[in-house]
């Protein structure tokens, strides 16, 4: 039952993105045209950014159907998946569009958004994980969203804000599924561990019970390695049972079944050149110029000299807000990268150490117990490694959503 509830509640958070979904639109959209042919906005509704919120970022680049891997999931290919195999999603999409022919759908995609909120009620906190939570509410967020826009759609603003906003939406879509991947593959290498733990503890228990027969084991000492066994077991359960809804997760999201063989393709090591890249003054300019919040705030009317004078304040300290954001970002990404690096020296003796122990091992000088044990520093060592490595390129992806807009001018 809570398998379903699980599967339900995903399901439910990609309809909420997918009610108001974000194009993946080629160059030339099927309703509104060559977006480069020079439409304008209507008279006072401020600057475009058309250039910066509309135009084709990285992560909207799509890859070819037919070049998708059927049964492997690639971190790069997730966006692709939603435009192409997410059901949700595309009759969304397809609602939409069907809105640019006939406006009276704004009042059935705002009704459908109601109702989307409604079920969310009976979903929002059922078995899932804080970070199953932290990726709903960006879910939600895009049902909000929807609202606001279908309520304030005009034949003067429809092609250009729809478009802004709905490639802004799959945005926030892509993220959060990039995010729950990252978090899967770093539960993993920690589940490997929880294994290894449970293996090391019966066998403690197998030992203390032959003890126990020859009379050189309390049985305090035989009920305390069941204890601990117990306790391993548990710790396990939980990993998997996490991984296992995440799984399923993340396979809903992108239009397979929750129960698919997909194979998750590993994210690997962060590329260390993308650091280099990063120019921190220039890119909190790219982050401002793209900043969602920013140009809805540019763009709203300010009447008399006192309203443009405040608005002129807000749109300054909105600014600022996008800076420091950016900048938090940039020293986390350093952070992090001290902590890799700390990680990877770690795991170079850990290694070293596995070598030996497994020398050992095969030549009869190291126990079976004392081998487990080895085996067992030699994973956490191992987790560690992947956790500060996933934690890095999560750094780095963070900081270039933020600079491709995706950062609230707030701070949040």
């Amino acid at each position: 039952m809570k398998t379903k509830k699980r599967a339900a509640a995903a399901a439910l958070a990609v309809s909420l993105a997918a009610a108001f979904p974000l194009s993946g639109y080629a160059d030339v959209n099927p309703i509104m045209g060559d977006r480069n042919s020079g439409g304008e906005e209507s008279e006072g509704a401020g600057p475009s950014i058309d250039d910066q919120i509309g135009a084709v970022k990285p992560k909207d680049q799509l890859i070819d159907k037919e070049l998708l891997s059927r049964n492997r999931l690639e971190y790069g290919e997730i966006g692709s998946r939603i435009e192409y195999f997410n059901k949700d999603y595309r009759n969304a999409k397809t609602q939409l569009l069907d809105a640019y022919l006939s406006l009276g759908t704004a009042g059935a995609l705002t009704q459908e958004a109601d109702e989307l909120m409604e079920e969310a009620k009976d979903f929002k906190y059922d078995d899932m994980t804080p970070e199953d939570r932290e990726y709903y509410e960006w879910y939600k967020d895009a049902v909000q969203e929807l609202r606001r826009q279908a309520q304030k759609i005009t034949n003067a603003d429809l092609p250009g804000s729809a478009e802004r906003t709905l490639r802004l939406a799959r945005r926030n879509l892509t993220r959060a599924v990039e995010m729950l991947l990252i978090t899967y593959q770093t539960t993993e290498a920690q589940a490997a561990v929880a294994d290894k733990n449970v293996e090391l503890a019966a066998a403690m228990l197998s030992s203390k019970e032959r003890m126990a027969s020859l009379g050189m084991s309390s049985a305090q000492e035989v009920l305390a390695a069941r204890e601990s066994l117990l306790q391993a077991q548990n710790g396990a359960q939980t990993a998997h049972a996490g991984l296992l809804n995440m799984r399923q997760n993340i396979l809903i999201m992108l239009g397979w079944s929750g129960s698919d063989p997909v194979e998750f393709a590993p994210i690997g090591d962060p590329d260390l050149s993308r650091l280099a890249a990063m120019n921190l003054e220039e890119d909190k300019k790219a982050a401002i110029s793209a900043n969602t919040d920013l140009y809805e705030l540019r763009s709203s009317g300010a009447s008399g000299s006192a309203g443009r004078k405040m608005k002129e304040r807000n749109v300054s300290s909105a600014q600022q807000n996008v800076a420091v954001q950016v900048e938090r970002l940039y020293m986390e990404v350093l952070a992090k990268k001290q902590a890799y690096d700390a990680a990877c020296t770690e795991f170079a003796a850990a290694s070293q150490n596995m070598d030996a122990a497994n020398r050992k091992h095969s030549l009869g000088m190291m126990g079976e117990l004392e081998y487990l044990g080895a085996q067992l520093s030699y994973l956490n060592s191992q987790a560690g490694r992947t956790g500060a490595s996933l934690e890095l390129f999560k750094a780095m992806e963070d900081y270039d959503w933020a600079v491709n807009g995706l950062i609230g001018s707030n701070g949040g």
